[in-house]
Order: structure tokens, then sequence, then C-alpha cells
């Protein structure tokens, strides 16, 4: 073995040291990080071909792995836009000059705009409220936004109304009780609901029906008529064939009152007084957005005064086949390579991908015991090769002075 190939061999092994040591470093930096995965330093030899009586030293080779499939512990807060996955999935994410990227690190927070931004300031990819979610790629994801400023109306579509009719009651009699519906831009619309009942026939040209009531339903504000029909019950009282009732939608002028389903189920025809059991037509006026949420199945949702709820997207995780062989870019963010795999994204909870947990946060995978000791291994073979190059830069001063 040549002087040169001793000190040679020794400053392979210092630079394979300097790199653990650069590993270390940084995994001792971030253990704090939110998201972050730890990097190692691993060796392995080079041999340079020599003879029965000569040896050439070689050196160490140093390959840099990165622990990015092992998952950290998870730390719990109070903002229920943190997110992290329990499961193998990983958030898409858009850097600021629009590069698509990989990352566990879910420390989002809504920005000016409303979209779901990160520490590292990359805006958290989904699908939109419309798309859709079973055949998700890279290029249907879109920046989420978390902002809904309109005041929501709910127009009305649907009610019930149940009550007593008196079975005494003349020919002729009418009775009347109203509930309120909600045009297209949230107003308030009275209806009237009027009971009368019917007269027997006297004529002899068709059978008596006592026991029948005509339902009319009038706007009270326009006065139009939205709908009738007649309610039949049998001898007990009971209301035959269910009494559904579609009625009209009302032009207002500007608003509409769309069209009503209306079921009068469980009215009676018995022998007391006329009252109302239940009644109601869904829908709601204006009202603001109180909280935003994200489910576990990754839904993002704005929550209304009136505990309704809009949805504003759904978020999406990806998976590669090899995650351990993704490139790690600035914020704790992994680009795709060629040995990762090809990117296949989804939904949570559909395929192994993983849930969400709201207001929680990913911790490093980093062991602090483990890499202080690492330190100190490295910080040992790095002096030990420097005394290997030393040695060689000695013998080589000695053979230099030989020609004195």
């Amino acid at each position: 073995m040549g002087l040169y190939g001793m000190m040679r061999t020794g400053v392979s092994g210092m630079n394979a040291q300097s790199n653990r040591l650069g590993t270390v470093s940084d995994n001792i930096a971030n253990a704090d990080t939110t998201g972050y995965k730890r990097s190692s330093a691993e060796f392995s030899s080079m041999i340079l071909p020599g003879t029965e009586s000569s040896y050439n030293s070689g050196g160490v080779k140093t390959s840099i792995r990165h622990d990015i499939s092992e998952q950290g512990s998870y730390t719990y807060t109070s903002s229920n836009t943190d997110l992290a996955i329990d499961g193998e999935g990983f958030f898409m994410v858009e850097s600021p000059n629009g590069e698509q990227m990989l990352t566990r690190a879910g420390s989002f927070s809504p920005d000016a705009d409303g979209y779901l931004v990160n520490s590292a300031g990359y805006k958290l990819l989904g699908a939109a409220s419309d798309a859709d979610t079973t055949n998700l790629s890279a290029t249907s994801l879109t920046p989420l936004i978390m902002k809904y400023n309109a005041a929501v109306p709910f127009p009305s579509s649907a009610g019930t109304l149940s009550l007593n009719l008196p079975a005494g009651a003349a020919d002729g009699s009418s009775y009347r009780t109203s509930l309120t519906a909600y045009d297209s831009q949230g107003g308030s619309q009275t209806l009237d609901f009027t009971f009368e009942k019917t007269e027997a026939d006297t004529t002899g040209t068709q059978a008596a029906i006592p026991n029948q009531w005509n339902v009319t339903v009038t706007n009270r504000s326009t006065g139009n008529v939205l709908g009738t029909r007649m309610l039949d019950f049998d001898d007990n009282g009971a209301l035959v064939g269910g009494g559904d009732l579609a009625t009209s939608a009302d032009d207002l002028g500007g608003s509409t009152l769309q069209a009503l389903s209306m079921s009068f189920a469980g009215t009676s025809q018995l022998k007391s007084d006329f009252s109302v059991s239940s009644g109601s037509i869904d829908g709601s006026g204006t009202t603001a957005v109180s909280n935003y949420t994200i489910s576990s199945d990754g839904k993002v949702q704005a929550m209304l005064a009136n505990s309704k709820t809009i949805d504003l997207g759904t978020v999406a995780l990806a998976k590669v086949a090899s995650p351990d062989n993704l490139s790690p870019t600035t914020g704790d963010a992994f680009a795709l390579t060629n040995e990762s795999g090809d990117l296949q994204i989804r939904t949570p909870e559909t395929g192994g991908y993983g849930s969400l947990i709201s207001g929680a946060l990913e911790n490093s995978n980093v062991d602090l015991a483990s890499e202080l000791t690492n330190m100190i291994s490295s910080q040992r073979s790095y002096t030990a090769n420097s005394k290997v190059f030393q040695t060689g830069s000695d013998l080589l001063n000695v053979l230099v002075n030989l020609q004195r």
C-alpha cells in the first residue's frame, strides 16, 4: 500500500463520518419540526485491486437513507385545521411556484384568501366540492379554500302538517293554521292552510261523502292559491290515501317560492276540537358561517349558524410504492423520483391511505438519544481517520527527509 493510498483512505473515512455528522446535525436540529423524517448515512466498502505482495487501500462509500415511511407520534392542538394522517398517505400540496409535492406536515391555516397553507407556505390540495372523488389525479386537484363569505339562504322544498279535524263539524265549517316557508332569497313567506268540511251530496247524483275535507294552501303575502286537494277519512277517523299535496311555485317578483311537497300524514278526524299536533316546512333564511370543520374522511365544510353545512371540498391523500425513495425538499415536502414509483391519489379512509385527525400534528420521527449516540460514534471515527491521515503525512515527511 502506498502512502498516498493510506492518506486517501483516511480522507475517505473522514468524508464518510462528515456526511454522517451532517445527517445527525440535521436530525437534531429538526427534532421538533412537524412532519420531519430523519435521515441516516450508511456505509459500504470500496475495494481496489491488489496483488499478493501489494495491498491497495480503498475507502468507504456513503449513501444517504431517508426514513420517510416511518410515522411519528402525534401532538394534539386546539386548531381544527391542524391535520395528522393516521395511515400511509401523504398530503398533496402546491409550492409557491406551482409545483406539486407530498408532505406529512399538516400545520395548515387559512391565509388572507382562505387557502389552507402550512408553515412552509404550501397550499393544501384536494377535490372541489362538485368533483368526482372516485377518480382523482394530479391534474384534477385544486387548492382548497376554507372561506365562504355569502349569507346562504335555504329555500323551502318540503313540509309536514299533522292535525285533527273535528268529526262533528257542520258542512261548510272551516279551520285555518299557518306555517312559514322561505323563498329563493331567504325571505319568509306565511302560508295559510284552510280546511273546509265538504257538503254531502243532496242531488242524488253521487254518493254522500261525509268524511271529506278540502285543504287549500294560500300565500298570505300574494294571495295566490298554491294548491288544493281533498282529504278523505274512514269511519275510524284515519286518513285515507296518505294525503300528500304538491304546491305550485309562486313568483314573488325578484325571488321565488319554490314548489313544495306537503305531507298530511298523521292527520285525523276525531270527535274532538281542531288542533295541530305538529307542523313545519324546511328551509331557512340567510345565515352566516359560524365555523369550519374537516372530518376524518377529508370533507372540508362550512357550518352555518342554523346547523346546516356547505361542502367546500375534500382533502386528497397520495401514496407511492417506495416512499423512502422520495426526494426531500425544503419545507418538509417530498418530490417524486424514478425510484419512488408512480403517484396514486385517493380520499381519506379509502384503500389504506389513512384517515385524518383534525386538531393534531405528526411529530418528527427523530430519536434524540440515538442521534446523540451516533454523534459520539462519528466523532470518534472521524478522529481515528484523521490519525490515519496524520500518520501517512508523518511517514511521507520521513521519506522526503531521507535525502538529507
